[in-house]
């Protein structure tokens, strides 16, 4: 009996392993690209929290002009959506997109 590479999960086709280390090296460049540190675990200011939300911003764009990772923006960006935002918070934000709708 052979034991498994490391990093690798056994009964998983090669391409399947493949696209979880290519995810997973995307996702540590990434973070290491935007997470600056100085900010981790900080409660979102108002003005910190609408650039975040600035849909005219990449989720990397935004991290790094906040110092934030961008671990940190995709997470306030899907807590917004799915109106899971403290309400301090929430009311003084724009309401998100509505889902299904669409701009024509």
């Amino acid at each position: 009996m052979t034991e498994p590479d490391e990093g690798r999960s056994p009964g998983l086709s090669e391409s399947v392993q493949r696209r979880r280390q290519q995810r997973r090296a995307h996702h540590l460049r990434r973070n290491r690209r935007t997470a600056a540190g100085a900010e981790h675990g900080q409660r979102w200011s108002i003005p910190d929290a609408r650039t975040a939300l600035d849909a005219r911003l990449t989720v990397p764009e935004a991290a790094e002009k906040l110092g934030r990772s961008a671990n940190a923006v995709e997470s306030l960006r899907r807590r917004w959506r799915t109106g899971r935002l403290p309400t301090a918070l929430a009311e003084q934000l724009p309401q998100p997109p509505r889902q299904g709708s669409s701009a024509h």
